[in-house]
């Protein structure tokens, strides 16, 4: 035990002077498909919602939004960015539901839909992706009545997750069936829609794409689509009784504005020539895109050939036009052309001259090898070549991550959603930034230093400048983007700063931090005021201890350690202690800490694993269950900290709780408050449940 005790201090030593890199290497980026759900960065709001539905209805591109449901008493209508419920009687956008919330967003995609159903009573909603015939995520389902009246939309939460064999999500399907006709095809010859008619085609009316059934009080069939008539929202429905059409007002307050203004896209890269013909090729699109939209290149350069002053850059090149709906970036306009662009070199500086581009049809091939006749292998590369998706979707991950865009996806038109997944890194390529905040939130005191991190009479100062993110971890879970409130970050802010530097904790603590070790890693990505990103990285390591660290996140100087300036000692610090309760409080609320042992875990019946980024769902066999239990049965705890997690499992017992916790590659186990080892006694029966454990987890 005191070998193992003095390994445990030489680790917990290392852990205020590692760097960030060695300290992200090891956690794993959590990514989710549009199956999954997605963190929201800020708090969503109905007004939120309402407005950004609102945006698109007073900015048609086609059509309006569909109608999901609707009776006597509401109607609802829905898009990519969430479900708003009208309240017919009481005239006002009642509820609203956010779909980014839970990434059921694909509404005019090509093979994944999001499925919006509303039970017949109109008290229940569930909300699914469908990737043809199959369910393609959860299934969530949503309350509609409540006892809240307000005059701005109430945000519903989940009620539950259904399976797709649950009663209530077989009855709300079959009662949907045939609810949806084409409104052309239901009102186009109707006399009474003559008028309207007339302004739809000369541009002064839109509707929905469908128009819905539903039965009224007689159980008659009514139809009824959603509809703008120069500036103002109608319902209008056709009575079933006596097929008479009537509009409905619908007073749709549109107090709230949303920001849609798109940043500059600007050439990130060192080569001059690829900045000429990145620039061109802006240029170009920019004058045929509307105000709101960026105008981005995307450059698939096969070869540059520079002779003297003139110059030829060969390859596909591709410009796409988006504006943004919500947390999704669509497309507006755009192509490819392959060929080549010829430039020019004068006073240093390189300008095009002019693009040759690729014909259509059947003179694509040998208009190509004309213009390439002096490189035929780079010819047949174009020829055979389509551009590559990954070129498109890194430029656009750099983008929305550089100007800290709370946006998820882009999208192409008539295409599905695609993901920006890549780590929400901010400047160099850290995966502990895993979200960033809509708006940054600023620290503004008069007097404080532009960029440097202050300790001054034994209290630590931020720089003046803006959090951007925050993450967090232990040995039990992976690294996560934690989404907190502007004010508890300010609380987080006040506890670091009030609390006094300290010296030689290590020293002094040993036993008292052994004795309570929890082993948390906060990451804050922040930016100063001098505009340079730096990482505030805490250890927090026992009995309220947590020792603070800058770095540079930057691609020169990445995780370089920068220095604390120490006015009490004129000496520079490359960390610092604090003893803070309070930190230790906020910090285990924002990862949901939960002090579990391992005789908890001997109950476990499923588990979710997560390993390389991924997360798996795992049903272990009788064997592999019986394995796991025998790891359990053979571990001892040991006081410290685990050396490395490999696995972050979820473990799920018999009466339905989850326990998450950490697995090192040797079987050594870690919950959050605890850490325990293998009994080397039972080496050759815990080894063997190790590889049948190993096996689960990597098939």
């Amino acid at each position: 035990m005191k070998k193992s005790v003095i390994a445990i201090v030489t680790i917990l030593m290392t852990i205020c002077l590692v760097s960030c890199q060695t300290a992200t290497s090891n956690s794993q980026t959590e990514e989710t498909s549009t199956s999954e759900t997605k963190q929201v960065q800020t708090k969503t709001t109905g007004e939120d919602i309402s407005a950004w539905l609102k945006y698109w209805a007073d900015h048609p591109n086609i059509y309006l939004q569909d109608i999901y449901y609707c009776s006597k008493d509401k109607m609802i209508i829905a898009d990519s960015v969430g479900v708003l419920v009208y309240d017919r009687q009481e005239k006002q956008m009642k509820y609203a539901i956010d779909l980014r919330e839970i990434g059921c967003q694909s509404f005019d995609s090509d093979r994944i839909k999001t499925k919006i159903k509303v039970s017949e009573d109109g008290e229940t909603l569930i909300v699914y992706n469908q990737k043809g015939t199959a369910i393609d995520s959860k299934i969530y389902q949503y309350g509609l009545e409540s006892e809240q009246s307000d005059s701005k939309p109430t945000v519903l939460k989940v009620s539950k997750k259904l399976k797709e064999k649950d009663d209530t999500f077989q009855n709300i399907k079959k009662e949907n069936k045939n609810r949806w006709k084409d409104q052309f095809d239901q009102f186009c010859d109707e006399k009474q829609m003559k008028e309207f008619n007339k302004k739809q085609e000369d541009g002064a009316a839109f509707t929905s794409e469908h128009a819905f059934v539903w039965k009224d009080a007689d159980g008659k069939n009514n139809t009824s689509f959603f509809a703008k008539q120069d500036g103002d929202f109608y319902l209008y429905t056709r009575q079933g009784r006596d097929r008479k059409i009537v509009a409905e007002k619908i007073l749709w307050d549109g107090t709230q504005t949303v920001n849609t203004k798109l940043p500059d896209v600007e050439y990130q890269g060192k080569d001059q020539r690829e900045k000429a013909v990145y620039e061109y090729l802006k240029d170009k699109g920019d004058k045929i895109c509307s105000d709101d939209t960026i105008h981005v290149p995307f450059l698939d350069i096969y070869k540059i050939v520079e002779k003297e002053d003139i110059v030829k850059v060969y390859g596909s090149f591709w410009t796409e036009g988006y504006y943004r709906y919500g947390n999704i970036l669509k497309s507006d306009c755009g192509g490819c052309e392959s060929g080549v662009i010829h430039l020019k070199k004068e006073n240093g500086k390189y300008s095009v001259t002019k693009m040759e581009v690729a014909k259509d049809g059947a003179e694509f091939a040998p208009s190509i090898r004309k213009m390439c006749k002096d490189e035929p292998s780079i010819a047949e590369k174009m020829i055979k070549e389509e551009f590559p998706d990954e070129i498109k979707k890194k430029n656009l991950v750099e983008y929305v991550n550089r100007n800290h865009l709370d946006i998820d996806y882009y999208q192409d038109d008539g295409w599905d959603l695609q993901e920006l997944s890549f780590d929400k890194t901010i400047a160099s390529g850290y995966d502990l930034s895993l979200g960033s905040y809509e708006k940054d939130i600023v620290i503004n005191d008069a007097d404080r230093d532009e960029k440097n991190w202050l300790i001054s009479n034994k209290k630590i100062s931020f720089p003046q400048g803006a959090i951007c993110s925050i993450s967090i971890k232990n040995n039990a879970k992976k690294q996560r983007f934690v989404n907190i409130s502007e004010d508890e970050i300010r609380d987080f802010i006040d506890i670091i700063e009030n609390e006094d530097s300290q010296e030689d904790v290590m020293k002094k603590q040993e036993d008292n931090i052994l004795d309570d070790f929890y082993g948390m890693e906060t990451e804050v990505v922040y930016l100063t005021r001098e505009g340079e990103y730096r990482v505030f990285h805490i250890s927090s390591v026992g009995a309220d201890y947590h020792c603070l660290t800058v770095y540079a996140d930057d691609k020169e100087n990445f995780s370089k350690e920068i220095n604390m300036i120490n006015q009490d000692t004129k000496k520079k610090a490359e960390f610092s202690w604090i003893h803070s309760k309070q930190l230790t409080k906020i910090l285990k609320s924002w990862i949901g800490w939960n002090d579990t042992t391992i005789d908890q875990l001997k109950a476990v019946k499923s588990i979710t694993a997560s390993w390389q980024g991924e997360e798996k769902e795992i049903k272990f066999t009788k064997k592999q269950l019986e394995s796991f239990k025998k790891i359990l049965n053979s571990e001892q705890e040991v006081r410290g900290e685990m050396p490395e997690t490999e696995y972050y499992l979820k473990c799920t017992l018999e009466d339905g709780k989850e326990i998450p916790i950490g697995l090192s590659c040797y079987g050594e186990i870690a919950t959050e408050g605890h850490y325990y080892t293998l009994d080397k006694s039972n080496d050759s029966d815990s080894e063997k449940a190790m590889k049948v454990i190993r096996e689960a987890l990597r098939q």
